[in-house]
């Protein structure tokens, strides 16, 4: 895969791909922005409805927003969890920043990946 942001999103504890679940990718700096939302797909990746996967993304601060709450409500599964925010830096807009997640109703993990 080449330049862009991706996400990909699994509940480890209940061992599913988060399908459905809503994300965001906002710009922080150097202007702040909505870049894309979308929701997670039945192979575990987000689906942006902006293209931002495969696409170069300019050098600067960057914010993906995971609705983690919002989905393990939606499954009856009780979280003390909200909303995950993850800011990281693009600092080589020609390469690819891929974002997977691994939660649970009582934590997370979320780190770059190839």
């Amino acid at each position: 895969m080449n330049a862009g942001v991706s996400i990909h999103a699994v509940d480890v504890s209940a061992g599913v791909p988060a399908v459905g679940m809503s994300c965001e990718l906002h710009r922080i700096e150097p202007l702040p922005a909505r870049l894309a939302e979308g929701i997670v797909l039945p192979s575990g990746w987000w689906a942006p409805d902006d293209e931002v996967v495969g696409q170069q993304v300019p050098n600067g601060l960057y914010e993906a927003v995971l609705h983690i709450d919002v989905w393990l409500t939606q499954r009856g599964t009780p979280t003390f969890m909200e909303t995950v925010r993850f800011r990281f830096w693009v600092r080589d807009g020609d390469a690819h920043h891929h974002l997977p997640i691994k939660f649970t109703p009582w934590g997370y993990t979320i780190f770059r990946g190839v």
